[in-house]
């Protein structure tokens, strides 16, 4: 891909976009792309914020495409961003462009997506039985699918609770597929269609790992994504811990209720043994894994060794399991079954039987402990219910991307505006196993040393101090009432939080600013609620770190609390801190301070949006000063205007 032909469509996009100039970040940025693509060369690039990244990458995967005949795969962490790029960025420059007729398709999960089978068919069985709210519900989602192109759950504009679309949804192993009369409508089979003759996908990261799953699940028999030349990974920052959760395994008492439930409820004429006509003794089956379930899941609870501290299960067999004798009991009396005249109910029994399977494959796994030594497995508690939770993991995603991604796509393109510790990309290349290729900071087009104010506190005490909390939430005060709100105070634990909000929202209130509380406030509400109004203070914890976008004078004051460092007791990082322990390294240098190096970068990110805009970030954590790690923090982030101390 030559230099030229680059020039030539930053030409054709001034020509459609009057007044658009791509900055020299833009530029560099898409020159390393395209190098990268003709050369079969992986690149990392950090791209700070304005630099107009996906223009960046891209204008050079289009001509890749065009001149190459490459296939593309462009995966984002969201969705929303996914969205965004389908439906306004790449059809703005494939009209640029002259490329009006490349296929391109939206790429999201099946559970995303609607079945109008399964829809028709719950709506049809709702009785008297079914709540007066839910049966709107289903009416709702049956006249809305019957007219969407998309299908997706996230075109919903009316209220659809989270257990009526499991009711609809489209689900692996229960599908007609062509003999289904919405075939030919199916928004799901569109979506696949589309796929498969797209050069041009956008995908999101859970996806791309689940489409890894499945090839090596089927040895590369099946997969959901294309074959791709290229894979640009947008928000690169999050793709391991989206690896992570994509093959990690977990069971609870819940999810094994949930799966019973839906085979037999006493007295449910929609449960599937009812509609099924089953044998009695199946339901008594049902009947007797619900108390097994409950034996289970007590036994995991009551296994707590002294010994274990960070609840790691080490040896097989460590507690017993009566659950999966009955759940195979369950399943073999649910093999041979046919239901001719019931295509609904025989679709679904057999996704329910392969589903019993699964969960007696996870169950085995926590009896037999199988690969030891390269994942981890524990017990922890659902948030809500505080039920016993089984879960294992890889010990390190690395090896699998490095073999399964890195070693086998020609170019993998990893970007986002945070990915550098302390100027250098080592922890992003350690974390995913990335070897060889080139890497390159494009810079931010926004002049910092002119928009922003870093406020420091090297006298202060330190975190754990007992005067600490009461110096912030005084100085939180100060500089929220000097700058008449339009403040994001940020925190890494809802304990602090609570504190701080506590001791100020009268305060706040009585001077006229609208006080906002993570998790009291929508996501979306707050997010609204600053773009409208000047005068907002949010008391924010992880979610607001990261991923939100309020440009203008609306926010002008960012505050953190203190180092967001990950709090060390969770079992699977216990594990990978001993892993680097054994190899030599020091957890604390490798891991903690570059995951909170990261962290600390996103929340200074939420302020600076345009090239107007001007404000202050204050970090009360003294540690920036008084520990050696602190030139690390201070190192990644840009020089900014006047950095004052207190």
């Amino acid at each position: 891909m030559s230099k030229t032909a680059a020039h030539c469509s930053w030409d054709a996009i001034r020509q459609a976009l009057p007044g658009f100039e791509p900055r020299p970040q833009q530029e560099a940025m898409a020159d390393a792309v395209a190098y990268a693509v003709s050369a079969h060369r992986h690149l990392i690039v950090e791209a700070g914020t304005g630099t107009g990244k996906s223009f960046a990458y891209l204008v050079p995967a289009l001509e890749a495409i065009r001149d190459h005949d490459k296939t593309v795969v462009v995966s984002t962490r969201t969705i929303a961003l996914q969205e965004q790029l389908v439906r306004k960025d790449v059809p703005f420059l494939l009209k640029a462009l002259g490329m009006e007729d490349l296929p391109i398709a939206l790429a999201k999960g099946r559970s995303n997506f609607v079945c109008r089978r399964k829809a028709a068919a719950a709506l049809q069985r709702a009785t008297k039985l079914v709540a007066d709210q839910d049966r709107h519900q289903l009416e709702n989602v049956v006249a809305w699918a019957a007219e969407s192109k998309d299908g997706t759950r996230s075109s919903i504009k009316f209220r659809l609770d989270g257990h009526v679309w499991e009711k609809v949804a489209a689900e692996k192993g229960n599908c007609l597929g062509k003999k289904c009369k919405f075939f030919g409508t199916c928004a799901f089979q569109e979506s696949r269609r589309a796929m498969k003759n797209a050069r041009l996908v956008v995908a999101n990261h859970s996806l791309v790992c689940a489409d890894m799953a499945l090839q090596m699940e089927t040895e590369g028999r099946a997969s959901i994504l294309p074959a791709y030349d290229v894979l640009v990974l947008d928000e690169a920052h999050e793709f391991g811990e989206v690896a992570t959760e994509a093959f990690r395994s977990k069971i609870t008492e819940g999810s094994v209720r949930h799966l019973l439930g839906q085979l037999h409820v006493t007295g449910n004429p929609d449960c599937l043994f009812a509609r099924a006509g089953a044998p009695a003794n199946l339901a008594l089956l049902v009947s007797d894994a619900r108390t097994q379930a409950e034996l289970y899941f007590a036994g995991a609870e009551a296994f707590r060794p002294a010994f274990v501290p960070d609840r790691r299960i080490y040896k097989p067999h460590s507690f017993k399991d009566p659950l999966s004798p009955v759940l195979r009991k369950i399943r073999l009396g649910m093999e041979g079954r046919r239901f001719p005249d019931k295509p609904d109910v025989g679709l679904e029994w057999i996704a329910r039987r392969d589903k019993l399977g699964e969960m007696i494959d996870v169950l085995d796994q926590f009896a037999k402990l199988p690969d030891i030594e390269d994942r981890v497995y524990w017990q922890d508690w659902t948030p809500k219910s505080k039920r016993p939770l089984l879960a294992h993991a890889l010990l390190d995603v690395a090896p699998l991307l490095r073999d399964r991604l890195f070693d086998r796509v020609g170019t993998v393109v990893l970007t986002s505006a945070t990915l550098q510790v302390a100027s250098g990309f080592d922890h992003l290349r350690r974390e995913l196993g990335v070897q060889g290729g080139d890497e390159i900071d494009v810079g931010s087009p926004f002049d910092f040393a002119r928009q922003c104010t870093l406020l420091t506190y090297p006298d202060w005490p330190p975190p754990r101090h007992e005067d600490f909390e009461a110096l912030a939430i005084s100085e939180m005060r100060r500089l929220v009432l000097a700058a008449g709100g339009g403040a994001f105070l940020l925190f890494a634990s809802y304990r602090a939080l609570d504190e701080a909000f506590d001791a100020l929202w009268s305060e706040f209130s009585d001077a006229d600013l609208r006080v906002l509380k993570h998790g009291v406030s929508q996501f979306g509400d707050v997010v609204e609620a600053f773009r409208a109004h000047d005068n907002c203070v949010l008391f924010g914890t992880a979610t607001y770190w990261q991923g939100v976008d309020v440009p203008g004078n609306n926010l002008r004051l960012v505050v953190i609390h203190k180092l967001p460092f990950a709090v060390p007791s969770h079992p699977l990082r216990k594990a990978r801190e001993e892993a680097i322990e054994k190899r030599g390294g020091n957890p604390f240098v490798q891991l903690s301070v570059p995951e909170a190096v990261i962290r600390i970068k996103q929340g200074f990110g939420r302020l600076i949006r345009t090239s107007t805009d001007e404000g202050t970030v204050a970090i009360l954590d003294s540690r920036l000063h008084t520990k050696g790690y602190g030139r690390t923090f201070l190192r990644s982030l840009p020089e900014c205007r006047c950095p004052r101390t207190i």
